[in-house]
């Protein structure tokens, strides 16, 4: 007794087409900022202050070092003296966490980035990408030449 098979549903005919949709969706980048990104040893940061490369851009300074790992790092030195009260920092750090979040697929891999702000107000979101991305590269450059 043979029992032939039976006919394929809805569901079955959605499913195919979803697997061939699948195959097809090209890989999402994951825009996390997951711990070992950061930057927390106090060690680390003397490390990339004394490694003397740094850049301006007007609103904050960004301090750059090779760390020799297959990823990029992120530090965050907000003071009360140059930034004033706990919410203009916290809002600094919120700011420099997304910036990095959202550029760390564009910014050069295998560096250590320590952001300190210069001014209390805070600026845009996209000013804080663009000029992490330009001192990223630009560090990068730079040790690469230091280095020969």
């Amino acid at each position: 007794m043979n029992n032939p098979s039976p006919p394929k549903s809805e569901n079955s005919k959605s499913n195919d087409e979803s697997s061939a949709t699948n195959s097809r969706i090209c890989r999402i980048k994951r825009l996390t900022f997951r711990p070992d990104q950061r930057i927390l040893q106090g060690a680390t940061f003397r490390e990339v202050f004394a490694n003397r490369c740094s850049f301006s851009a007007g609103a904050f300074l960004t301090y750059v070092k090779a760390n020799g790992e297959p990823k990029s790092r992120l530090g965050l030195s907000v003071s009360k003296r140059k930034v004033g009260k706990a919410v203009q920092r916290n809002r600094w750090k919120r700011l420099f966490r997304e910036a990095f979040r959202l550029e760390q697929h564009e910014l050069p891999k295998g560096f250590d980035f320590v952001v300190v702000p210069l001014q209390p107000e805070s600026v845009s979101l996209e000013k804080i990408r663009a000029g992490l991305k330009k001192h990223a590269w630009r560090g990068k450059r730079r040790l690469e030449k230091r280095n020969g």
